[in-house]
């Protein structure tokens, strides 16, 4: 599962930004997103003032409460959002609804938070706008229907390397049984930690291992 590209951090928080233009009235939504934004939880968790409750408790209508509540959450979600991006920014934002699916997320991408990026995302990064183009070009160009496709289909998408290219296989014994490999590496077996009922014999030349 951590090769699903649906499990990457920083394409979840392009999922959570989309989601976000496709409806800025979802708070739960909303608050996930700031979390992105802010790590740290006082930033992004609401604690109404005296003044806020004094107003919420002068509502006798449980419905009419809930509906300050979230207008109080709208207001304070909006606030975070406008502090980290800036204002001009949060506008330029908020156009971007006006722009195909793919410009999106090509104008997005570097509002991804500097703890969610590193190498090993980049390349989940990458394959997410390969999935966005793909349905773009296949289905349609706006979030609605993506996400739609997202959650029924997309999201169980994975990285698929092509044994060509350089890369590390890891597998159990039982997993590699049959196969060969010109280089081995065995995890712990200069640990206390190794199973002494093994017996590990010196290969007799640099291309084969004998295991008895």
């Amino acid at each position: 599962e951590s090769l699903l590209i649906n499990n990457s951090r920083a394409v979840q928080f392009l999922l959570c930004l989309l989601k976000w233009l496709k409806n800025d009235q979802d708070l739960i939504n909303t608050r996930i997103l700031c979390s992105f934004l802010y790590p740290e939880n006082e930033h992004y968790i609401k604690i109404y003032t005296k003044d806020e409750i004094d107003r919420i408790n002068t509502l006798k209508n449980k419905q009419e409460r809930n509906s300050l509540k979230n207008e109080f959450l709208k207001e304070f979600y909006q606030k975070r959002m406008k502090e980290y991006l800036g204002e001009e920014q949060y506008l330029q934002i908020c156009e971007l609804r006006k722009y195909s699916l793919y410009e999106i997320i090509e104008n997005t991408i570097g509002l991804i938070p500097k703890d969610l990026i590193n190498q090993s995302e980049l390349i989940f990064i990458r394959h997410f706008q390969d999935a966005i183009l793909n349905f773009s070009t296949r289905y349609d160009s706006n979030i609605v229907s993506f996400l739609d496709w997202w959650e029924e289909q997309g999201k169980k998408a994975k990285i698929i390397t092509p044994e060509s290219e350089n890369s590390v296989r890891i597998l159990t014994i039982h997993k590699s049984k049959g196969l060969e490999f010109p280089i081995v590496i065995i995890p712990d077996f200069n640990t206390n930690n190794a199973n002494k009922n093994v017996n590990w014999f010196k290969p007799n030349n640099d291309a084969e291992l004998t295991k008895g």
